[in-house]
């Protein structure tokens, strides 16, 4: 017990350092999208190189696998909460391109990788939450118990480590960032209201 009271207010530092290192080594890894994963990923794309949600030229460009590419080109018909929550990845991706030269191709492995890993990076923080949530209700061997079994027990390891592009673990940090809000911060309800919303846009299942 007094060495978590010694770790406490250091672990505000952790995270970070985790989170900085998951960007640097996704590409070893393996993160990339795939599957419905790609068309959360295509908001991106859209975004950053046309500064639109016209996804015409992307498809054109890149691919519409999930429909017939002799056919109409739709709008994107996947919601957009992960590319949110990938956005800072992704930017941080793009200015380190081009600080090293090379041009910013966001379907090239390593690009993609760095980019796709804001769902690492959710994953852990939505765990570290739950965690403190836990904690402040029961004793410390409960907590460290109950994380880790929950994820064991559910998709959730599953979606972080073989399927990060799909949407179940930015669902699920959005959810855990709300309601931890909702126990804690109570007096920000534009801030609940606001992280929920976006759980739901991420995932419609949230709503």
């Amino acid at each position: 017990m007094a060495f978590w009271k010694r770790f406490r207010p250091r672990a505000a530092w952790v995270l970070p350092v985790l989170c900085l290192g998951l960007w640097i080594w996704a590409p070893e890894l393996g993160v990339r999208s795939e599957g419905d994963g790609y068309y959360h990923y295509l908001y991106l794309v859209t975004l950053f190189q046309d500064g639109d949600l016209d996804f015409v030229n992307q498809y054109q460009r890149y691919g519409h696998p999930y429909f017939n590419p002799q056919g109409p080109v739709w709008g994107n018909p996947f919601p957009p909460g992960s590319a949110i929550l990938w956005a800072p990845n992704y930017a941080l991706t793009q200015a380190y391109s081009r600080i090293k030269g090379r041009p910013a191709d966001p379907f090239d492995p390593r690009f993609q990788a760095r980019a796709i890993s804001g769902t690492l990076m959710g994953g852990l923080v939505a765990a570290w939450l739950a965690f403190v949530l836990l904690r402040k209700r029961y004793a410390l061997p409960w907590a460290l118990l109950a994380v880790p079994g929950a994820a064991f027990a559910t998709p959730f390891l599953f979606y972080v480590i073989r399927a990060p592009s799909y949407a179940h673990v930015p669902t699920a940090f959005f959810l855990t960032l709300s309601l931890y809000l909702w126990l804690e911060r109570p007096q920000c309800y534009v801030l609940i209201g606001f992280t929920a919303g976006l759980a739901a846009l991420t995932r419609h299942h949230a709503g």
